[in-house]
């Protein structure tokens, strides 16, 4: 038995027809091709592709080779294995582990690396490791390569295979070979449907960067079965294998779909997530949200009925200290505060000097009418107490004038200013903050001695109705139609804070929020050390100002046109919501009702982010409103794993309070009019009838006066 030479084999993959033929079937580029050579990772044995095979020690035994059109893989010598799992890292040292079957996925994994690090200096970053087991009838091979220790971030790359001839996809035999030895909860990434494995994946448009963010958003702590987590360091959860925020009975929720934004959004998140170092989960709730913030009130469409949805979005990111909330939304709005900035200038350096001269003109006509004298009689008198009076008037509109600085954004803001602001010409205001703590306080009852509510105005200008906003020391302010957009980054414990009471959880503005708890990133910190792209960044910053000055600034009405076929999509959503809401809990059913209303204005933001200038030639189609209506799902998973132990904890406490006043009279019936007069109804009303569905209370119901009357008392078995 000849063993092959297989520097011989590297030396022949310097062809450059063999690299170019390999680079273009498998979707690498040319660069990464050499750079595997170049790490004697790949060669040409014949006309085939090859790779090395080593026993466990690490030696050469073998040349595991395929021919590019030919499917078969085979070792030369023949018989030489059998062979461990193929590893690339260092698992014993790695914090991070990748596990897949394909020699074809590691490597365009790899590729993803290489691309992102630019060039990268090494097969893998620094603490990465890959176990390949070289076929999915292999996995005892990886089980007995991947160390059993805690790991920072460890995830499963599989294929989307199909069934043959009745049994089980081979990748999912595969899995579930992993499973019964690591444990039922491995993390797992799967390529977007349609899409056979990681090597189809590459294949997108997409950058590098966003490709690799997308597949290491599915890492997650793990500790394989039968070890003990290891205890937090320094406090931190994600230390011990788990979010800091996770609950029994919670699931965790899903990564954030980037497939689903169009190319600018889905290129701009790989980049920041890339270059400031965090989940891409962050950069795109800011990029939805910077996009709504620029198209304002405008452009609108009709999904539904005759309901005509808007582009605004209260958008709120929930995410740890030092997970670079700050710097994603400062680069997020870059064009906004540059427009925002040139409007200001010219309104200090021309508008306001005009105002201010014309103002002074204005009162120095009053201060002569007043002192001059009457010479006409009374009709001097008459006419001089009319052009007084026209004078107030007209010093009133331009004092009014004044205080409509041409602002776009606005970040730590009470609700009376607030409403000065959304009187500007347009209309529009957003609200963007990292630390929104006082703009969420006040709208959540923070300020109030009764802890109740300050959230009208934020109400109102999320759908858009007319009011009037009035103070007893201010002068009334008229609002016709105000818009109002939000961004707000905020971390775990001040949210937790200000949702915590029952008037947060009743009211109607948390139903309002697209809510997202962020992760912490996993990313490997040599991804960020890359060179930027700038004119990713470039090219989103043109795309808001677009949008910007073509719809907000403009202030014209647009009616965007919608396909029939989208129509149907979201109508049979709608259904679906209302169907929801009758399964879940009284607290979730105001969520579930609101989807189908952020499908829509979703919808709106993406199918302008994706056309730009043309949004309102092009219809918006079946697909986009599918890919709105996946993100609503997955902000719909992110509402309830960040409110399900608040809603939790208040129902416990409503239980409490009712059941206790029912234990005074534990043998007796209360009437409907004793419960109302004990405060017990109406303000716990949904919680008794949900409390005699489930047979703790039982009711039963008397004539009274010849009308029938409830009464409710103990359940028996309580008794």
């Amino acid at each position: 038995m000849t063993l092959p030479n297989w520097d011989a084999c590297v030396a022949a993959a310097r062809d450059e027809a063999f690299v170019s033929s390999l680079a273009a079937w498998r979707g690498w580029s040319p660069a990464f091709v050499e750079a595997l050579r170049n790490w004697n990772l790949i060669g040409k044995f014949g006309d085939d592709v090859a790779f090395p095979a080593r026993n466990k020690a690490g030696e050469f035994v073998a040349v595991h080779h395929r021919p590019i059109r030919d499917g078969n893989w085979r070792y030369d010598p023949t018989g030489a294995g059998p062979f461990p799992a193929t590893i690339y890292g260092d698992p014993t040292n790695c914090t991070h582990m990748l596990v897949c079957e394909s020699t074809w996925d590691a490597a365009s994994l790899m590729s993803l690396f290489f691309a992102a690090c630019n060039p990268s200096p090494s097969i893998l970053p620094e603490g990465f490791a890959l176990v390949v087991s070289d076929g999915a009838n292999n996995h005892m091979r990886a089980l007995k390569a991947i160390p059993r220790k805690s790991y920072e971030g460890f995830v499963v790359l599989m294929q989307r295979d199909v069934s043959k001839d009745g049994k089980p996809p081979a990748a999912e035999e595969w899995l579930r070979g992993l499973q019964a030895d690591l444990g039922p909860d491995l993390p797992t990434w799967y390529p977007p449907p349609g899409v056979h494995d990681l090597n189809d994946y590459i294949r997108s448009t997409q950058s590098p960067a966003v490709l690799l963010c997308n597949v290491l958003v599915a890492a997650r702590p793990f500790v394989p079965r039968g070890l003990t987590a290891l205890p937090p360091m320094n406090g931190d959860a994600a230390a011990s294998g788990r979010s800091e925020t996770s609950e029994p009975g919670v699931t965790e929720p899903p990564p954030f779909p980037v497939d689903c934004l169009p190319p600018a959004l889905s290129q701009w998140v790989g980049e920041v997530a890339a270059r400031v170092h965090v989940d891409p989960a962050l950069p795109a709730c800011v990029a939805l949200g910077v996009v709504s913030t620029a198209l304002g009130k405008w452009p609108r469409a009709n999904f539904i009925d005759q309901f005509v949805s808007s582009p605004n979005m209260f958008v709120v990111g929930i995410a740890p200290s030092a997970e670079g909330k700050s710097e994603t939304l400062r680069l997020g709005l870059r064009a906004v505060r540059r427009v925002e900035d040139e409007l200001l200038n010219v309104w200090f350096r021309e508008t306001r000097p005009r105002l201010m001269g014309r103002l002074q003109e204005l009162e120095v006509r009053r201060a002569a009418l007043t002192q001059s004298r009457n010479t006409g009689g009374p009709s001097g008198t008459i006419d001089r107490a009319k052009a007084l009076e026209e004078l107030a008037v007209a010093e009133a509109e331009l004092r009014r004038q004044l205080e409509l600085e041409p602002r776009l954004t606005t970040e730590n803001v009470t609700p009376e200013k607030l409403a000065l602001l959304l009187a500007n010409g347009t209309g529009t205001m957003s609200l963007n903050s990292a630390e929104p703590g006082d703009a969420l306080r006040a709208a959540l009852g923070g300020y109030n001695k009764s802890g109740e509510a300050a959230d009208s105005l934020f109400l109102k200008a999320w759908s858009q109705e007319s009011c009037w906003f009035d103070r007893i020391s201010r002068p009334s302010v008229n609002l016709p139609e105000p818009c109002l957009s939000m961004i707000l980054l905020l971390q775990p414990c001040r949210f937790d804070k200000l949702v915590g009471g029952k008037f947060a959880l009743d009211g109607g503005l948390l139903p309002r929020l697209l809510l997202a708890r962020i992760p912490d990133s996993m990313l490997p910190c040599s991804v960020g050390t890359r060179p930027s792209d700038e004119g990713v960044l470039q090219r989103f910053d043109e795309l808001v100002e677009c949008l910007l000055r073509k719809f907000r600034l403009a202030g014209a009405t647009c009616q965007l046109p919608v396909e029939s076929d989208a129509r149907e999509v979201i109508a049979a959503f709608r259904q679906e919501c209302v169907a929801s809401a009758r399964e879940v809990s009284a607290e979730l059913r105001p969520f579930k009702k609101r989807h189908a209303e952020h499908a829509c204005r979703l919808a709106l933001v993406l199918h302008c982010a994706k056309h730009g200038a043309d949004s309102t030639e092009v219809p918006i189609t079946r697909e986009l409103m599918a890919q709105a209506i996946g993100l609503v799902r997955w902000f719909d998973a992110h509402q309830q794993y960040a409110l399900r132990s608040h809603f939790d904890t208040i129902v416990a406490q409503d239980e409490s309070v009712v059941l206790d006043f029912f234990r005074r009279r534990p043998t007796g019936m209360f009437s409907r009019s004793e419960l109302t007069r004990a405060r017990i109804l109406p303000a716990y009303g949904k919680l008794i009838d949900r409390l005699v569905d489930g047979g703790v209370l039982r009711s039963q119901t008397t004539q009274t006066g010849g009308r029938p009357s409830s009464e409710y008392g103990l359940a028996t078995f309580i008794l």
